[in-house]
């Protein structure tokens, strides 16, 4: 997991509360963007939308260069709030629901494909 070292608990107490190692991962991996923007800078939802956009292609590139897996991008942006998570795809396993029209947020998924 990428941000492995930040998350201080026990690893089988936090896959237990989130079922899979998936959940673990995207509760581990989330990134609230509006917490990195400039003084000044637009928070209103299509604003955070586009800074969603252009941040998840680069973490794509980053995701890429780091490992052959495929990984899923999924940013939501809600009144003025942004987040990111990513998890490694895995077989049987999703973070998302099926129905993304079923979120009160915007939400947006893209997954990496690894080079070749």
């Amino acid at each position: 997991m990428f941000f492995r070292e930040l998350f201080h608990h026990d690893a089988l107490t936090a896959l237990a509360m989130h079922h899979d190692m998936t959940g673990y991962e995207c509760a581990v991996n989330a990134i609230h963007l509006e917490d990195y923007l400039e003084k000044g800078m637009a928070r209103e939802s299509p604003a955070l939308a586009v800074t969603a956009a252009k941040s998840a292609d680069w973490l794509a590139e980053r995701l890429r260069k780091f490992s052959t897996d495929p990984f899923q991008i999924i940013v939501s942006v809600k009144a003025g709030n942004c987040t990111m998570r990513f998890h490694k795809v895995r077989d049987r396993e999703s973070w998302l629901a099926d129905d993304l029209e079923g979120y009160e947020e915007a939400v947006a998924s893209s997954s990496t494909v690894p080079v070749t």
